[in-house]
């Protein structure tokens, strides 16, 4: 009965602003809202590349609002049930279904638009029970604490009880879609449960350890420069010195030069000057990305810089090292490529992008920034 009076109140709000014929533009709810602000839902977000003309709108009512300079939008009193949004943006208009909206809920979402095409990147679902995070993962461990990853623009917190369908924390890596559902606190949602979407199956989760590990101190990320001593190891793990600190990398750790162009561990010498950025552990910092100061090329080597924009060919590989082409141009991206506009797992095959970087001997481009536009 509670229920249905929420409903028939939400429903006498709109009826009256429909009737007031002032304004078709949706207003949040006052704070002195009554019923209908308690179950009314929710839906706000943001609109990727918006213009600042743009509007986004409940299709079928007479719900709309604008998109502000930052291409971010909230629609307050929205209907329950299953409800399409027309998204308007720089001369191009899509709409994109959202589905089971309940009442007194809050949807955050991100849209990208491309011509009549609309695709929702992230979801997240709270306010009406359980929340549900449906997204791409955009960090994970040394980058997050221990037992962290960050997907959706949320940090996501697991723990001995959480469950993991298609693989496991330690298999996680960015560019993966993931759904979680948990307890949100903040921008901080406890997982009680994570799907990994599109990973090969695993098996049943392991069984939850007697005693929880001990929780680390959130990590301090690390940026100074220096000349290299002491090197040792391979490129899949080696460290060095700079001055009285010492530094670790491995296989994902970024190695440029001076003009982001990509460079690789054989670059690295004693009495080298490079700039460091990492997360510091005890006693050392582990090594995100190396910046080689000084000359970039040695005699016979090809490092033209070279620049394309057009359609997106066939994508082959595996994220971050992925193979296409721009035209005629072959590319190739590599752990140190810059993704912009999009993860890497999100460029498909038709996308208008631009890709910069070095030209290597054979014509094809050593990718050091992949953007969507």
């Amino acid at each position: 009965m509670q229920r249905l009076l929420g409903v028939m109140l939400v429903s006498a709000t709109l009826g009256t602003a429909a009737c007031g014929g002032s304004s078709n533009t949706l207003t949040s709810p006052s704070s002195g809202g009554g019923a209908a602000s308690l179950t009314a839902a929710m839906i706000t977000g943001s609109v990727r590349n918006a213009s600042s003309s743009g509007t986004v709108a409940v299709a079928g009512t007479a719900m709309t609002t604008p998109l502000d300079a930052a291409g971010h939008f909230t629609l307050a009193n929205v209907p329950t049930g299953d409800v399409r949004l027309q998204v308007n943006s720089g001369g191009a208009s899509a709409t994109v279904p959202i589905a089971g909206v309940q009442a007194a809920q809050t949807i955050e979402i991100v849209v990208s638009v491309l011509g009549t095409s609309a695709n929702v990147e992230s979801e997240v679902r709270h306010g009406a029970g359980e929340t549900e995070l449906k997204g791409v993962v955009e960090a994970v461990p040394p980058v997050t604490a221990a037992s962290t990853f960050r997907a959706a623009g949320k940090t996501v917190v697991t723990n001995a009880s959480t469950a993991f369908a298609n693989g496991s924390l330690a298999g996680l890596a960015t560019g993966m879609h993931v759904e979680v559902k948990g307890t949100l606190a903040g921008d901080t949602l406890t997982a009680a449960r994570v799907e990994i979407q599109g990973a090969p199956a695993t098996g049943p989760s392991p069984a939850p350890t007697p005693t929880p590990p001990a929780p680390r101190p959130e990590p301090t990320e690390a940026e100074f420069s220096g000349t290299i001593g002491a090197l040792s190891g391979t490129a899949a793990s080696f460290q060095f010195t700079v001055g009285s600190r010492v530094v670790k990398g491995d296989g994902t750790t970024a190695i440029t030069g001076d003009s982001n162009t990509a460079r690789s561990f054989a670059d690295l010498k004693n009495g080298g000057t490079v700039e460091v950025h990492g997360v510091q552990q005890s006693g050392f910092v582990q090594a995100t990305r190396i910046r080689i100061e000084g000359p970039e090329t040695e005699p016979g080597d090809n490092h033209d810089e070279a620049d394309r924009e057009g359609a997106l060919g066939a994508v082959s590989g595996t994220c971050p090292v992925i193979t296409s082409s721009v035209g005629s141009t072959k590319f190739v991206t590599s752990a140190s490529t810059r993704f912009e506009g999009a993860a890497c797992a999100g460029f498909k095959s038709g996308d208008r992008v631009e890709v910069k970087g070095t030209t290597n001997r054979d014509g094809s481009i050593a990718a050091t920034r992949l953007e969507k536009k």
